[in-house]
């Protein structure tokens, strides 16, 4: 059963220490300086410690703070869940990340979103993400990766064979990002999930997409919603619904192209 502790850190007056045999939830708000990050986590020599989830979430821990974090977190082997949004990490930041998953660390998923991150950080984590076997969901929403930063994620989705969930809501990705993940995406046999609302992509872009989509066949949600495809973009887009079969989902602007199949139903802009 999952214990959660969840606090404000101004109320946390000693370590904390975990019972063992048992998972632990640790949400923590306001944390600003060090001293702040070494009295949150754990002592290392506690052999009893199981944290596996950590919620960090509108803390606006910065660069120096994902350094911290990843000092406190190098012994740990249990914690599963890592949320970061919102904490203004971008690209320096996230080579302090990309250490944390580089540890004995089981990361499941990380949550990214709005921090800042450019084509710069996201390339650092790609080139983690090609050979990482343990992260299944990866939330990167509300960034700045734009076209080059989507080139380096498709690389990665090349080579990686285990993430199931992508969001790149919100990433300033145009027609050239989306022929990349589009590219990615004949290739890629793991990926179940895939977000790319508001961005740029417009109708050509969906052609790319649409094109992709009559070679793969492990996606099955497609969310697309913000991206001005157009009438034309659309039609792509539900014909190849004709090929693909295991697509059950494909979000169009509040519109299911699974389930309404007519361009004259669907709002286009």
């Amino acid at each position: 059963m999952l214990s959660r502790f969840s606090a404000r850190f101004e109320e946390l007056n000693n370590h904390l220490f975990l019972i063992a045999g048992q998972e632990y939830y640790l949400q923590l708000t306001n944390i600003e300086q060090r001293r702040q990050f070494e009295q949150a986590f754990i002592n290392e020599s506690n052999p009893k410690k199981e944290l596996s989830v950590l919620l960090l979430g509108n803390n606006r821990i910065g660069l120096n703070g994902t350094q911290y974090l990843s000092h406190a977190l190098e012994k740990n082997q249990t914690l599963t869940i890592l949320g970061l949004q919102s904490n203004q990490i971008g690209d320096k930041g996230i080579k302090h990340i990309v250490t944390i998953m580089n540890t004995t660390i089981p990361l499941e998923e990380l949550y990214l979103q709005q921090n800042l991150i450019g084509n710069k950080g996201i390339k650092d984590l790609a080139d983690n993400l090609k050979e990482n076997t343990i992260l299944t969901t990866l939330n990167l929403s509300w960034n700045r990766i734009g076209d080059e930063g989507a080139e380096h994620i498709a690389n990665a989705l090349r080579e990686n064979k285990t993430l199931v969930t992508l969001d790149l809501q919100q990433n300033y990705i145009g027609c050239l990002g989306a022929s990349h993940i589009a590219d990615a995406l004949r290739i890629n046999t793991t990926l179940t999930t895939l977000s790319l609302q508001q961005n740029h992509i417009g109708p050509k872009g969906a052609k790319y997409l649409a094109d992709a989509l009559h070679d793969n066949t492990t996606l099955t949600i497609l969310s697309l919603s913000g991206n001005r495809f157009g009438s034309k973009g659309v039609r792509d887009l539900t014909n190849t619904l004709d090929a693909n079969t295991s697509l059950t989902n494909v979000l169009v602007n509040g519109a299911n192209l699974c389930w309404k199949r007519q361009t004259s139903n669907i709002n286009v802009n």
